[in-house]
């Protein structure tokens, strides 16, 4: 198989590429001599190549137009030196598990990052913490509808390529292996809950709801409060220059 480049024992070709169509290259493989032709039928290149991280993301500028396992073939060797041999990225176990952190982002995180963003108090987010807990105890028992796609936060949920990828997967064994993954992800994230949030569920010193607290005087002291570590996240980042 020709190879679309090299790096020591590296090879990067059309077989790393199932189901992918790329769309365009940028500067840096212009400057190797990488074109959208020379990919579409890629000969050796006599040197090889420093492969930088520029490299590397404008080749994975690309739409891939099978689902999430394909990707995740393909992104794997393409960014991870000798994955096939070391990781077994072809291994049923560790597909299952990558597409299970995808679902947990798209279905689960993703849209809960959204609700934290468009909070204006803190203490609103005592609810939805506890939503939260309950959709992880019954995901943490059956995750089936997950794996088969089923939206909870329809206004905060981005379903763009990667989401329909997700649940293109028409394999038994996959969903299986899926649903087990999240399962365990999702018992894990609920102890979490449980621990690190305990004063904001029903019985916690920072709920409203909870006997001999002062909710109003509570509201008055957290209004200054910000939902997010947002702010101190850019200081540090501003810091760090």
């Amino acid at each position: 198989m020709k190879s679309v480049f090299k790096k020591k024992d590296l090879s990067i070709g059309k077989e790393q590429a199932i189901g992918i169509a790329f769309k365009d290259v940028g500067p840096i493989c212009e400057k190797e001599g990488i074109s959208l032709d020379w990919l579409k039928n890629p000969s050796p290149i006599p040197n090889k190549i420093n492969v930088t991280n520029g490299l590397i993301v404008e080749l994975r500028k690309f739409t891939y137009n099978q689902n999430t396992s394909d990707f995740i073939r393909a992104s794997t060797k393409m960014c991870v030196p000798g994955a096939d041999e070391k990781y077994g990225y072809d291994n049923p176990v560790y597909l299952a598990g990558c597409r299970a952190f995808g679902i947990v982002d798209k279905i689960l995180t993703g849209p809960i990052w959204r609700i934290i963003e468009s909070t204006s108090h803190i203490l609103d987010l005592n609810k939805v913490w506890f939503d939260f807990k309950k959709i992880l105890e019954k995901y943490s028992v059956d995750a089936t509808e997950l794996v088969e796609g089923k939206v909870l936060y329809p206004e905060y949920t981005v379903q763009d390529k990667v989401f329909e990828s997700l649940f293109l997967i028409d394999n038994e064994e996959l969903n299986i292996l899926t649903t087990e993954a999240l399962q365990i992800v999702l018992l894990n994230f609920c102890i979490i809950i449980e621990r690190q949030l305990f004063d904001n569920l029903p019985g916690g010193v920072l709920n409203e709801e909870t006997e001999g607290v002062n909710g109003k005087e509570l509201r008055d002291e957290s209004t200054t409060v910000k939902p997010t570590n947002i702010v101190s996240e850019r200081d540090f980042a501003n810091l760090d220059r």
